[in-house]
């Protein structure tokens, strides 16, 4: 190989090698503008993770701005967290912590709570995030059943019951499921009733204690079980399981 043909290499190299080291030194430069600018402390962004019956758990991204300047980490940072009951506006629980979650436990069923959280680095707080919350409802409980007569109107001229009840029986037997309504308030409920063999027939909501299920046959076994809802989002489990025969009243 020539000597021009090492002299070219050579300043291709070079080249290469200054081109990408200029590069080099731009993005690490930006990379690092970002953090070094800004050492203000913001507000967490605080999730709700579970919600219970008696306990609700929480986390929160920390603040990741100016956690470079001066060498500090994230680790610093040390967070304020507190718990409030909704209704009356009293502090339940005030804790200061490293960590990027929380549990309360012991709380009440079916109730109200904010959580707030904040953070503290360097002497500086941020502002508190704060997230309104509930426990969830207790679970429904003492169904009962009983055999109802309802009304028939039956055609003056054939004397044949008239469907006005809007299902397929013309019996005039209802089944009246009523149960026990947990603490705390409670908006409406959902009703499932299932078959001898546990297969789910009917469904029905209603904002009473009680529901009447028509259209079941007299003699046959029948069982349902009822969700209590605060709202679409916070609803008990399913209840225990009450099982029935429909029976002549």
């Amino acid at each position: 190989m020539k000597g021009r043909d090492y002299f070219s290499i050579s300043m291709f190299f070079l080249h290469f090698f200054k081109k990408n080291l200029i590069r080099f030194f731009i993005g690490v430069g930006i990379f690092l503008i970002p953090f070094s600018v800004s050492a203000q402390v913001s507000a967490p962004q605080v999730l709700v993770s579970e919600v219970q019956k008696k306990a609700i758990s929480v986390f929160w991204f920390g603040d990741v701005r100016g956690v470079i300047d001066d060498m500090q980490s994230l680790y610093d940072s040390e967070y304020i967290i507190t718990l409030t009951d909704k209704k009356t506006g009293k502090e339940l629980v005030s804790e200061k912590t490293t960590d990027l979650a929380w549990t309360f436990s012991d709380l009440e069923v079916n109730h109200g709570y904010v959580v707030s959280v904040s953070t503290v680095r360097g002497g500086e707080s941020s502002a508190a995030t704060n997230v309104t919350v509930r426990t969830l409802p207790g679970k429904v409980k003492k169904l009962q059943m009983t055999t109802v007569r309802r009304k028939v109107f039956r055609d003056v001229i054939t004397n044949t019951p008239l469907n006005q009840f809007g299902d397929a029986s013309s019996s005039p037997f209802l089944a009246k499921l009523t149960w026990k309504k947990p603490s705390g308030k409670i908006r409406y409920y959902t009703v499932k009733i299932y078959n001898k063999k546990g297969k789910l027939i009917k469904t029905k909501k209603t904002k009473k204690r009680t529901v009447g299920i028509s259209g079941l046959v007299v003699g046959r076994i029948y069982s349902y079980r009822v969700i209590a809802h605060f709202n679409d989002e916070y609803s008990s489990d399913l209840s225990g399981r009450q099982k029935f025969k429909m029976k002549k009243r």
